[in-house]
């Protein structure tokens, strides 16, 4: 497909709608209406040098040299951009900056913000190892003065969807909403420093002294100084509308806050229903020209509704009560939405009634996750969030949509626990409650006990790390001897002791649907907890490997934790003729617990002797498992006589010389592949796979 041009168009045409899901859409945008981005490298370049941003007019022609010191164009061209939305350049990042004008003539005459950009990008690309291209609006779009039709005919038609620019799924936003301090100023202008800027009385470009920066209210239409913008960033209406269209994404992992100053703990925005928008607008905000707050309007009003209308996933963090408040009153605008999470937010009692009213009513979300801050699942209080649990149980009473629900480490006490029970014994669609992290102790278990023992529509609860002791465990075990429908419970550290494993244990004997039961990290006797691993392992592993519910058989995965299990693990697999990927990799530490789990030689050895009798399984991972050379020995010997493993993965565990070249290994065939055997430089670190001839050479 030839890529569009931006071409003259006759003035009845109507403004071209861009799709803001879709990257062709966006990228004819771009093109149409000559909106260029910028690389991140040109950046780094500038601040390097000590000069200014120029504008777009002047940026056209610049270059910058690269690594390789070639000289390369600032701007990125529309032909690498249709590369990039046919997926011919598959890793780059596009972020928009949302910044203020510091000055009627040029946005940044400090360098304040291209030294914030700069810096953040670079420290990206450290991560990612992506190109970055940026639009930046004064080296994006031609600025005043702006000498040709061609230029003017651009301007208007990139104003058209500048909305795109922050609300669109293939862009993240930069914002930043400090001004430059007044000390940085200062200090330029008794430094003498000049700015290099488009002069209007002289209509070129010249450099000026800052010192020639002056209040614009002080100055007239043709004044020859530059004029000085301290408006704060929140009360300027274009800034405010960026915010607004960067929330409406969904997600505000992609609406990035890049400069300290002033920050909060509860610094972002919910989504803002126009009418509140419109209020603001009347009461505060100000615009360069105020002309364009009827723009502003009109499209803060479309684009809220049209993001409200098909967004189905709905991700919201650092908000402060009324924003939550303002959150739960838009929530039934989003009319297809299926997953709701909220992180990092102020649930005080007035937000948590709110939302659970919002909840209530709500015809389409299925997933509601709260969750709170990690390390409240190591620091134990109590009561945080009852209010939460309770507005959510509230919900859950007549709301028959709701499948999941998440309220992980929020401090919760057995009060908050016995709503959410009452409200699960009238429930029959909520099928996952994850409650780890809270200290809901062993009174909340008994009335999550009584609620199982009635409900028969919850399969998965999570309740790691809440204090149950044996009483609790009882309580569950009580309930689990009449329940049917739960087959996974997590009660891993809540200081269980023999006693109530062992009622749990005989509640099992009972119980022919619970598949998987960790009571991994509590109190049990070292006789009482390797009894248990190994009465239940076999059979866990052999329902997991043969009935994965999703994807069991040719794609399933084998993910235990005790040791003494493995050996059973072995044994499913003699026996299983249906498992064809086997992951015992690690995927790290326990969120809750910290620790790390590992099969070591016994478990290696033990898999080595099952991969002799088993013919299905072709991928196998132990990554991470500190088999060392015993394990790398064994499982040689097993591979050179199983025909059907193709792939291996080894990486990182702590192999030495003696088992990467266990002569068996030499014998593997071609098309075998294998992952960090041995010590070659770098293998380990990167986790890498390559292919293994029939001499490998490590």
């Amino acid at each position: 497909m030839e890529v569009p041009t931006a071409k003259p168009e006759d003035k009845q045409v109507k403004p071209m709608v861009v799709d803001l899901d879709q990257r062709r859409s966006f990228a004819e945008y771009l093109i149409s209406s000559d909106v260029k981005l910028v690389r991140a490298e040109f950046m780094w370049h500038l601040q390097r040098q000590g000069q200014a941003l120029p504008r777009r007019q002047e940026a056209e022609g610049m270059t910058f040299p690269d690594k390789a010191e070639q000289q390369r164009p600032a701007l990125v061209s529309h032909e690498e951009v249709w590369q990039w939305a046919e997926g011919k350049l598959p890793h780059v990042f596009v972020l928009s900056v949302s910044h203020c004008w510091e000055a009627r003539e040029h946005p940044d005459p400090c360098g304040h913000q291209l030294g914030l950009v700069a810096s953040f990008t670079s420290l990206h690309y450290a991560v990612y190892e992506c190109q970055q291209w940026l639009f930046f609006d004064y080296l994006s779009v031609y600025q005043y003065e702006r000498e040709l039709a061609e230029q003017e005919r651009s301007f208007r038609k990139a104003l058209d969807n500048m909305h795109a620019l922050y609300a669109h799924a293939s862009t993240s936003t930069l914002r930043i909403e400090g001004l430059t301090p007044p000390e940085v100023l200062g200090k330029m202008q008794d430094e003498g420093k000049h700015l290099m800027v488009y002069h209007g009385p002289s209509k070129r470009v010249m450099s000026i002294p800052l010192t020639d920066l002056r209040e614009p209210h002080k100055c007239g239409t043709d004044c020859p100084f530059l004029h000085l913008n301290r408006t704060p960033y929140l009360e300027r209406g274009w800034c405010r509308i960026e915010v607004e269209w960067s929330s409406s994404r969904g997600k505000h992992a992609r609406n990035v806050r890049i400069d300290g100053q002033g920050r909060e703990k509860y610094a972002f925005k919910a989504p803002m229903p126009p009418d509140k928008f419109q209020e603001q607008v009347g009461s505060h905000l100000k615009f360069t020209h105020r002309s364009d707050c009827d723009a502003v309007l009109a499209l803060q009003r479309r684009i809220f509704y049209e993001r409200a209308s098909t967004t189905e996933e709905l991700v919201q963090t650092g908000l402060a009560e009324e924003e939550v408040v303002t959150l739960a009153q838009v929530l039934s605008e989003y009319t297809q939405v299926r997953r709701l999470r909220i992180t990092l937010s102020e649930m005080a009692p007035a937000a948590a009634k709110a939302l659970g009213e919002a909840l209530a009513a709500h015809p389409t979300l299925q997933e509601v996750e709260c969750p709170g801050p990690d390390w409240c699942c190591l620091q134990i209080r109590g009561g945080g969030r009852d209010p939460l649990a309770k507005a959510l149980a509230k919900a859950l009473r007549t709301n028959p949509k709701i499948t999941k629900v998440d309220l992980s480490c929020n401090e919760i006490t057995a009060d908050g626990a016995q709503a959410l029970g009452d409200a699960l014994a009238q429930n029959n669609s909520v099928t996952s409650l994850d409650l780890r992290g809270n200290c809901i102790g062993n009174v909340g278990a008994k009335a999550l006990g009584d609620a199982l023992a009635q409900n028969n529509s919850v399969t998965s609860l999570d309740l790691a790390v809440n204090e149950l002791g044996d009483e609790g465990a009882k309580a569950l075990a009580a309930a689990l001897e009449i329940n049917s429908a739960v087959t996974e419970i997590d009660l891993r550290n809540n200081r269980i002791r023999d006693e109530g494993a062992k009622a749990l244990e005989e509640a099992l004997k009972k119980n022919s649907t619970v598949t998987s039961l960790d009571l991994s990290h509590n109190n049990l006797s070292k006789e009482r907890e390797q009894a248990w691993r190994r009465r239940r392992m076999q059979e866990l592993l052999a329902v997991k490997l043969d009935k994965k519910p999703k994807q069991c058989q040719d794609d399933a995965l084998a993910e235990i934790s005790p040791k003494p299990g493995f050996e059973a693990l072995a044994d499913a697999l003699t026996q299983n003729a249906t498992v064809k990927r086997v992951y015992l990799g690690w995927k790290g530490p326990s969120a809750v617990t910290k620790t790390f789990i590992k099969i070591g030689e016994e478990g290696a050895k033990a898999l080595a002797d099952a991969l002799t009798q088993n013919t299905m399984v072709t991928d196998l991972n132990l990554g991470s498992n500190g088999i060392g050379d015993v394990g790398a020995k064994a499982l040689a010997d097993a591979l050179a006589q199983n025909a059907t493993v193709k792939l291996v993965n080894l990486s990182s565990n702590q192999i030495g010389d003696e088992g990467a070249k266990a002569d068996p290994w030499r014998r593997i065939g071609k098309y075998r592949r294998l992952a960090g055997v041995g010590r070659r430089p770098g293998a380990e670190r990167h986790g890498e796979t390559r292919e293994v001839e029939q001499q490998p050479n490590w």
